[in-house]
Parts: C-alpha cells; sequence; structure tokens
C-alpha cells in the first residue's frame, strides 16, 4: 500500500527568496479562498458576479480560488450551467493572474457527488451497528446480529432469543442504515470502504470536470480539494452511537481474522476480556479498507490527470477511531496534506471545550491543533510534500478580526502550514445563507477591502515556509493505534451529564474514554514545542510503508531521525513496527520514552518492552515524569537555537535547511499576553544573521548576542548564510503624541435592523418573532420541512421542482414594525429587502416598487427610497409571498438613513438626526447596528512636527484602524495600535475605524454562545417569541472607544 509518488512539481513552482518575492510573492504563495456559489447563479448573481469576487480577491492580494459549491445551491450541481458557471471562473482567473482550483463535493463530506452516487449505487450506502436495549424476549428484533445478557451497568454472556426469560435484559445489535438528511440532498452517505462508491464517485465528480474542461483550463487548475471524506456511523462524525459496519467489512473481517464479528460486537461497545484485540483487529482492517478503496484511488485518479490532491479528514478526532481511523496515513495521499483550523477564539485561553476537540486551554496553547498540525507537517517532511494547507478560520464569526486571523495565521505557519484557504467566499449571503459558518471574506464584510496587508504577511510567511527542506531530528510515536484499543463506543449512550449553556462537553462526554491519551499525547507535544525541540511524528502506518534503519538513524521516506521517542499513554504496538524499531536499536539507535505499564501488541498482552530491556539495553532509556524525558531529549539532540528566557508558552520555530547551506528559522510567540526578549543561543555559530520582519518586509542585520523581540502574537525570521540586501533604515519618532480631537464622522449611512415579525400563514397570525423562529415556522406550514435553505443540500432540482406545485393561497405574509419620533426627518430613508422579486412589498399599505433598485452589501439585497411612505409613529412593512415560492425566505430587512437608533423595551426605533459624534461607543451613540466606518479627524499641536500614536487594545474595537494623512495611508490590525507621523504630511489627520458585521448580522440572542464562535445554530436555536428590550441584544461597543 505504498503512497504513489507526490506529482513532480514545475521548475520554479516554489518560488526563490529575493527581494522581489518577499516583497509581493507570487499567486502560488498567497491565500486562496474558497469562492461559495450558493444560489441560482443566473443574471447577476451569474458571470458577472464571479467576475466581482474575483477582481476583489485581486485586489485584496489572494492568489487563486478553490470553486466550492455550498448550500442553498439553487442552479443543479454538475449540470450544463454549472461548468459554464465553472468554465468562466477558471477563464476569469487566468485573466487575473490567480490560481483556479477545484473542490470535489457538493457541500461536504466528501465522496457522494452531491446525491448521485446513492442515487446511482444504492446498495454502497452507509450502514451502522447500533445497540438496543430490552427486558423479555418479545421485544427482541428480528435480524438482530449478537445478544448479550444485560443487568442494567455491563452485558454479561452471549444467547439466544430462547434464553431470554420475561424478566431478563438484554443488549442486542442491529444492523441499520445512515439516516437520510437535507444536508446530503436528503439521503445517504455511501461507505468510502466500498471500491464501487469510490469509482462511482470519479466518474461522477472528476472525470466529469475533465471532460467538460478544455486542455487549457484543465492545465490551469492549481489543484483539487477533497473535504472531510468519513465513515459515518449513526450520524456524521464521531459522537454518535452507532459505527459504521456494511456487510463488505463483516464478511471481510472474518476472511481476515477466522472469527465472526457479529459474535464479537459487544467488545466494539463494552470493556471485556477481549474487547483490546477485537478493537484492533476492527479498526486496523478498517483503516487498510479505506487506504485501499478509498485513499488510493482518489490519489491515482488526481496523479494520472495531472493535478494535485489537497483537502483533510477529520484530524480534530485524534485518536477517536470511529468515522475516521488513522488519518494521518491517509495524509500521505494527499499530494499537499492538510488540516481546517475553524473559529477564531483560539490561542487566548478559554474554559470551555469545543466541537472541533480543542480543550480548555491556557492563552498561548491549543495542544490538539499543535499536535495535528504536526502530523501534516510530517507526513510533508517524509514525503517530500511541496505544500502544507490549512482551511483556516471558518465559524470565526462576524466578531472575529484581522488580528485574531493573524495570531492563529503565525501559529499555522510555525507549525508547517505554507497554503492557506481561508473559510469562505459567499457569492451571495442572502437568506439564511448569512448563518452558514460566517465569518465572509468578500465584499459583503466591511473590512473586505483592507485585507492586502494581512494577504501579504502571510505570503511572505509561506513563502519562507516552503524554502529548503526540513531536518527534524526526533521521531515522536504516534499512539494511534492506543486509540483502537480506549475506544469504548458504549460512552455514547445517553448519560446524565448536563452540558452548560453554550458549551459542548456533552460531546466530550461521548469520547471520554479516548480522551486521556489525546490529552496526554497532546499534551507532552506541546511541552517539546516551547522547549523548541525539532520532532516529527511517526505514524506506524507509513512506518511499515516507508521506515528503515539506517545505521544510527531511522529514516521514514525522506527523512532522518536521531532518536525515537515513546510518548505518554501509548500502550500498543503494530507488529509490522516492531521489526522496524528493532533494527534501529540493533544497529545503534535509541528509544527514549515514558514506560507504560503493560503493553499489547497487536491488542494482545506482550512482553516486548521486558524482551526489548533485556535484548538492547542502554538503548533503551524509560523516565516516569515528563520534564526529564524532555530534559534528557535536550542534552541527547540539542535544540539548535535555545533563549535565556521566554515566554512560558507558545514561542515555536520552524527550521529549515536551505539548498546553498543556509538556514532559517521562522519564530513564531503565539502567547497573547507575554513578549520575547532575549538574545538567540545557536547550537551552531558563524556566518551573518538576518532578521525578516514579514509584517514590513524589511530586512535587517542582527549582531551577535543582540536580543530577538518578538510582541505577543507577532512572528520573526532568522536567515544565516544568506545573502539578501538590508532594507535602509528609517528613525521614527517615538515620543508620544497628544492628538487634538475634530470630528467623527460616519462614511455610510446608519441602519436599523428589523429582525422580528408578525407572520400569518395558514389563516393565523402569530404573535412577533425572530426572522429565524418565522422562516422555519413559514416552511412547515407550507410542508416543507426545515429552515430555508439552510445546511440544504438538493439533488437534481429536487426542491425547485416543487413550486409548480404549491396552490395558490400558500405562502403567507410577514409584518414588520418600524416607529420614527416625532421630528425625525424621513425623507431620505431607504429601505432594504432581500429579493424583493419574490415578495409583494408595500410600506404603510402601499405598494412598493423596487424598479431602479440599488444593491446594497449584497447582490440579492435591493435598496429603494421609502421616505414618502414613511410617518412619525408606527410604520408596518410587509411582504406578502403568494403563492409559497422556494427562492422565498424571512429575514431582517433594513431601514438607512441619517438618523440615530435607540433602544426601546420592544426593540429599537428612530430617535431624531444622528448627533455629532464623538470618541465613545458606537452603539452608545445611536449607531447599534452600524458596522461600517467612522472617520475621525485630529490635529497636531502646533508646536510639534512629529510623533507617535499609541492606542492600546483596551481604547479602540473594530476590525482596523487605518491611518489617512495627506497621501499617506496606513493600515494597522491591533490588538495595540501604533503610527508614526510628520507634520510635513499635514497638520490634520484622520483615523478610520472599520468596524465589525456583527452588530449588523448577529446573533444577538444567543448570549451563551462564545465570542469569535459561529456555527449556524447559533441564529437557528434563537427563540425570541416576546418584545425584547434593546439593551438586551448582544450588540459590541465599536469604535474609538476614548
Amino acid at each position: 500500500m505504498n503512497p504513489l509518488s507526490p506529482i513532480d512539481s514545475p521548475p520554479g513552482r516554489v518560488e526563490k527568496i529575493s527581494v522581489q518575492s518577499l516583497e509581493n510573492p507570487g499567486a502560488l504563495q498567497r491565500p486562496w479562498p474558497f469562492l461559495v456559489f450558493n444560489e441560482e447563479h443566473e443574471g447577476d448573481l451569474g458571470e458577472p458576479r464571479i467576475t466581482e469576487v474575483l477582481e476583489g480577491f485581486k485586489r485584496v492580494g489572494f492568489g487563486g480560488a478553490y470553486l466550492h459549491p455550498r448550500p442553498g445551491l439553487i442552479t443543479e450541481y454538475l449540470s450544463p450551467r454549472w461548468f459554464e458557471l465553472i468554465r468562466h471562473s477558471i477563464r476569469e482567473c487566468r485573466r487575473l493572474g490567480l490560481v483556479p482550483a477545484l473542490y470535489d463535493e457538493n457541500s461536504y463530506p466528501s465522496g457522494y457527488a452531491g446525491g448521485k452516487v446513492p442515487a446511482l449505487v444504492p446498495d454502497t450506502r452507509s450502514r451502522c451497528m447500533i445497540p438496543i436495549f430490552g427486558q423479555g424476549s418479545a421485544d427482541v428484533p428480528g435480524g438482530a446480529m449478537s445478544l448479550h445478557l444485560w443487568d442494567g451497568k455491563k452485558p454479561g454472556r452471549p444467547i439466544q432469543v430462547g434464553e431470554i426469560g420475561s424478566e431478563q435484559g438484554w443488549v442486542g445489535f442491529i444492523q441499520q442504515d445512515l439516516f437520510n438528511h437535507v444536508f446530503l440532498a436528503e439521503g445517504s452517505h455511501v461507505s468510502l470502504l466500498d471500491p464501487l462508491a469510490t469509482a462511482t464517485f470519479l466518474q461522477e465528480t472528476h472525470a466529469c470536470y475533465r471532460a467538460e474542461l478544455a486542455a487549457e483550463d484543465w492545465e490551469s487548475l492549481g489543484a483539487i480539494f477533497t473535504d472531510e471524506p468519513q465513515l459515518p456511523g449513526s450520524d456524521m462524525g464521531s459522537c454518535g452511537l452507532g459505527l459504521h459496519c456494511t456487510r463488505r467489512l463483516i464478511a471481510a473481517f472474518e476472511k481476515t481474522y477466522g472469527y465472526d464479528l457479529c459474535e464479537r460486537m459487544v467488545d466494539l461497545y463494552f470493556d471485556t476480556e477481549t474487547s483490546d484485540a477485537t478493537r484492533y483487529d476492527f479498526y486496523d482492517l478498517m483503516h487498510q479498507m479505506w487506504v485501499e478503496n478509498w485513499a488510493r484511488p482518489i490519489q491515482k485518479w488526481c496523479n494520472e490527470n495531472g493535478i494535485p490532491l489537497t483537502g483533510h479528514y477529520l484530524e480534530h478526532d485524534w485518536p477517536v477511531p470511529y468515522s475516521s481511523p488513522g488519518h494521518m496515513h491517509l495524509l500521505a495521499y494527499l499530494d499537499w496534506p492538510g488540516t481546517d483550523f475553524l473559529e477564531c477564539f483560539e490561542l487566548m485561553g478559554h474554559t470551555y471545550s469545543d466541537p472541533q476537540g480543542f480543550a480548555p486551554a491556557i492563552p498561548g496553547q491549543e495542544p490538539l491543533a499543535l499536535y495535528y498540525l504536526r502530523q501534516a507537517l510530517s507526513v510533508a517532511n517524509q514525503f517530500g510534500r511541496e505544500r502544507v494547507m490549512n482551511e483556516s478560520w471558518g465559524a470565526g464569526g462576524h466578531d472575529s478580526t484581522p488580528a485574531d486571523w493573524l495570531r492563529i495565521g503565525r501559529f499555522l505557519v510555525v507549525h508547517g502550514v505554507n497554503h492557506f484557504v481561508p473559510h469562505y467566499s459567499p457569492m451571495t449571503i442572502c437568506g439564511t445563507r448569512k448563518q452558514d459558518h460566517p465569518q465572509f471574506f468578500s465584499d459583503q464584510s466591511p473590512w473586505f477591502d483592507y485585507l492586502k496587508p494581512l494577504n501579504d504577511e502571510l505570503s511572505r510567511l509561506c513563502l519562507l515556509g516552503q524554502q529548503g527542506r526540513p531536518a527534524n531530528r526526533i521521531l515522536l510515536l504516534d499512539p494511534q493505534t492506543t486509540g483502537f484499543l480506549r475506544a469504548r463506543k458504549a460512552d455514547a449512550l445517553p448519560s446524565k451529564v448536563k452540558p452548560a449553556p453554550g458549551t459542548f462537553d456533552f460531546l466530550d462526554d461521548t469520547l471520554r474514554s479516548l480522551l486521556p491519551l489525546r490529552h496526554a499525547a497532546t499534551a507532552f507535544a506541546q511541552k517539546l514545542s516551547d522547549h523548541l525541540v525539532d520532532f516529527d511524528i511517526g505514524d506506524e502506518y507509513i512506518i511499515e510503508e516507508v521506515g528503515t534503519a539506517d545505521g544510527a538513524r531511522f529514516r521514514v521516506g525522506q527523512a532522518e531521525y536521531q532518536v525515537i521517542v515513546w510518548p505518554p499513554g501509548m500502550t500498543n504496538l503494530r507488529v509490522e513496527t516492531i521489526a522496524k524499531i528493532e533494527a534501529f536499536l540493533s544497529s545503534g539507535g535509541t528509544l527514549l520514552g515514558i514506560r507504560p505499564g503493560a503493553i499489547a501488541v497487536n491488542g494482545r498482552p506482550s512482553q516486548l518492552l521486558e524482551e526489548w530491556e533485556t535484548k538492547f539495553g542502554k538503548a533503551l532509556r524509560w523516565f516516569v515524569e515528563e520534564d526529564a524525558l524532555i530534559q534528557a531529549l535536550v542534552e541527547t539532540v540539542a535544540p539548535r537555537v535555545r533563549f535565556g528566557s521566554s515566554p512560558s508558552t507558545g514561542l515555536a520555530v520552524l527550521f529549515r535547511q536551505l539548498p546553498d547551506g543556509g538556514e532559517m528559522h521562522i519564530f513564531v510567540n503565539s502567547h497573547p499576553f507575554e513578549s520575547l526578549c532575549a538574545a538567540p543561543e545557536f547550537q551552531e555559530t558563524g556566518g551573518e544573521i538576518l532578521i525578516f520582519d514579514p509584517v514590513s518586509g524589511s530586512i535587517a542585520k542582527h549582531g551577535d548576542g543582540n536580543s530577538l523581540h518578538i510582541p505577543p502574537t507577532e512572528s520573526r525570521v532568522l536567515l544565516r548564510g544568506v545573502t539578501l540586501p538590508t532594507t535602509p533604515s528609517n528613525p521614527v519618532t517615538t515620543t508620544p503624541l497628544k492628538r487634538v480631537f475634530l470630528s467623527a464622522n460616519p462614511i455610510h449611512p446608519n441602519v436599523l435592523v428589523l429582525d422580528r415579525c408578525e407572520l400569518e400563514v395558514n389563516g393565523q397570525r402569530h404573535a412577533a418573532e425572530s426572522v429565524y423562529s418565522a422562516n422555519r415556522r413559514y416552511w412547515t406550514a407550507n410542508g416543507i420541512a426545515g429552515n430555508g435553505w439552510l445546511m440544504r443540500v438538493q439533488h437534481a432540482g429536487n426542491l425547485v421542482k416543487r413550486d409548480p406545485f404549491f396552490s395558490s393561497d400558500s405562502g403567507g405574509t410577514i409584518l414588520y414594525r418600524a416607529t420614527i419620533s416625532p421630528g425625525t426627518s424621513i425623507e431620505e430613508i431607504q429601505l432594504a429587502v432581500e429579493k424583493p422579486e419574490v415578495w409583494t412589498v408595500r410600506v404603510n399599505g402601499t405598494l412598493l416598487s423596487f424598479e431602479g433598485a440599488k444593491k446594497w452589501r449584497d447582490p440579492r439585497i435591493a435598496m429603494v427610497s421609502v421616505g414618502h411612505l414613511l410617518k412619525q409613529g408606527e410604520n408596518e412593512i410587509t411582504l406578502e409571498g403568494r403563492p409559497f415560492q422556494v427562492r422565498q425566505e424571512i429575514d431582517s430587512i433594513y431601514l438607512l438613513g441619517n438618523f440615530r437608533v435607540v433602544p426601546t423595551q420592544t426593540g429599537f426605533m428612530i430617535d431624531g438626526p444622528l448627533r455629532a459624534l464623538e470618541p465613545g461607543s458606537w452603539r452608545a451613540q445611536g449607531l447599534p447596528f452600524y458596522d461600517g466606518a467612522v472617520d475621525y479627524t485630529y490635529r497636531f499641536p502646533e508646536s510639534v512636527e512629529s510623533g507617535a500614536i499609541e492606542i492600546p487594545a483596551s481604547e479602540w474595537s473594530g476590525a482596523l484602524i487605518e491611518l489617512r494623512h495627506g497621501s499617506r495611508r496606513e493600515i494597522c490590525y491591533g490588538p495595540d495600535v501604533a503610527f508614526h507621523l510628520q507634520a510635513t504630511d499635514g497638520r490634520e489627520f484622520t483615523l478610520r475605524v472599520i468596524g465589525l458585521p456583527k452588530n449588523l448580522l448577529g446573533p444577538w440572542h444567543n448570549y451563551a454562545n462564545p465570542r469569535k464562535r459561529a456555527f449556524s445554530g447559533a441564529w437557528t436555536y434563537e427563540t425570541v417569541d416576546s418584545p425584547r428590550p434593546g439593551i438586551d441584544y448582544d450588540l459590541l461597543d465599536l469604535g474609538l472607544l476614548t
């Protein structure tokens, strides 16, 4: 099962280091966002919108685009029209100098071709085993694969139906199909253990793209992305009660091991005398079938057709094997191994667990993320992969900021990432699409046009991270197969644990047998990183395939290691690994580790370690304490660079050996509150050292003994033996400048969001409720379960085909109420409504025409003047839909103008003109929903010619601040903001603060939802069925606060 060789890279694919490339890295080094197709892409939302979005990508410094269909897509996936859109996208990318790339599924997880695979080969559908409990023989289901006695706590011996007494409890195991789901096009996922499913997927997706695209279009593609392929049980992911188990797997199990899996299913759920062996056999076989029937064919097709394969698996689950048994090995079958890192609260310290598997962590740490990132980097090092991909930042919320993306992005780079895929850039955010895991890297976000410096910095780091070759000298064994033995699926039985609001503790509870191993292994890797120890992770399957002893060195593919480390918590080895390690120890190699009390080989008890200790003696060095083990590692393989003092945690280094004998150290300080300020002490001395600042692109000499200063969350790069011209120094004045405030002016109209409505449907008028619950009620009352297009994928137009069959009296009327105080000027007020073409819109009973309407914030939001229809007092705005159409979604509407918005007992109202702004919260000054820009104008004191403006993080809130001083424009993302000014640029200057769309787009009523985390449920779980005071809305205080 050796992975295929990576595709040969064309000459020049990795740019060389030069002043020019560091100043302006090329498209291959720049981020390639997901360009999301998620609506009906005709007219203005077709080719013109594609061009508009891609031109925006070019303008802000992105380098390419993955063409990604996603929930809400109305244009039929893989239809002739779909391929017209794809061809236009590719050709526009080529025109703009961007790199087009494909995405292999309609949404995710990969493998079902948007419903085509299960429709064509229904017998490949996913099935699962699941336990059921009962009492007495009457309740035993037909077709139970096995039965055991049950005493209420644990299973007993196997029994037959006839042995069950009337009072006897039992547990049985049955096989059932994965349930149908709107997210899976009203169908089921397929089993990726079945080669027919994979072959059909390739035929219906990859081969169709290949046939539809002209040669020059195909050859211009940068990669194809596969997203979270998995082996689901009773639900997607790992937390459900069911386990993936098809007839094919059951038959292969007996053929391979000589015993019937059905008789041992209890072992997979409960701890028994034989459970370790059964679990090992089960997950080992699942893994090998998955590699053979999915990973190899997909990579083989991509290699044969000349397109790099990238993407990621469910690496967050590690070491949980339920739906992803052994993902690290599967990364070897990706040409650009990858991961994802979603949400944006990380590395700041948090006390809650997270759906990604991130446990509570102190500031500067995310041990699980560090571990799985190192797994991907290790695969790249061992197989000579050119790039390491990360799908970044998605579901970070509308309150996440560029400072968050940079903090996380630098952490990703130092742990190996050199290809960013921002998640994501939607063509439209109309309807429930705006709740699909935001934030959005697109023009619907007010900060979008200010992303160029962020993209420049990350591109420089990616360019540097691709140079030369790695040379990590320590191999840390991966205890994945120990996870096989620990995997007690009964953890997913209903629990008495009641999660705190806004937490995901219940998910952890379903994996509790595996969490101690996860925490032990990942915490140890964090300690190694904090000590600047250079290490890779060694997967046992990869070691089997490409691991060899070479004297006192251990080779894994292209990587070479001096020491093997046995990590805390590891208690199993594969028999195939033993011979490799023994050959290494026999030829003078060393293994250091934490000695387990007992181990297993292939899940069976073994005296292997005792045998090794007798045979190899001092080649094995065991430790009780992790700190003692790390100290021994540091003494055995000294870090290439050390510091006399450093942050308490979070400082990490990525080392690259450069082709001409030079070397590079990329340092990132991920601690959000502590700086590094110490002289680097190199293991090897000699040669001039240059320091590179990836923010500015400046290069300077770094003298021996000089301290290296890295502020919290920032990065610096040291280059030795590299010849580059230094950047001319430009001394700046650091004397604090006392600025004199002149004025503050919003540059866009203010906005009142109307997010509650009264729905009349089927002759009933419902009380005011949130637009999200009204939308759900509206669709359900018209015969379609769900909440519009939220997380819904259609197959063969199955949803839009319903429109002709809705009766003329279907649909309904939505009433919004807006209060305007006396004395308010209403003439210039405008109304913005989503997709007015599917509604009849009235303002105070008068029909409103949207002919000639302008677009506002999104191609599907139209804005017209309504001042002539409004009145002081209460206003009624109605949207009537007759008949019902699946293109109708109830959402917020917006009033815009030069007015002040104030809270009331029932929400918000318009209360006169907007007053002159001063430093302070926008929300408190009548702009609670405003997320645009405000220009704060200041004057130099007459006696001062230069100075520094410093604004600490506590004194401002928003996405960024842009200095506008004469012709000078400079962006600072913070958290702390500083600018250096000269009076020669003018006596007046402006600080433009760009807001965050959290206040405009929500969620506003889900108080338990942590900051910087936004799964779709943050909106859909809101229930607002009574008047809610405006002061209770969850809104940010944006602006210059002092």
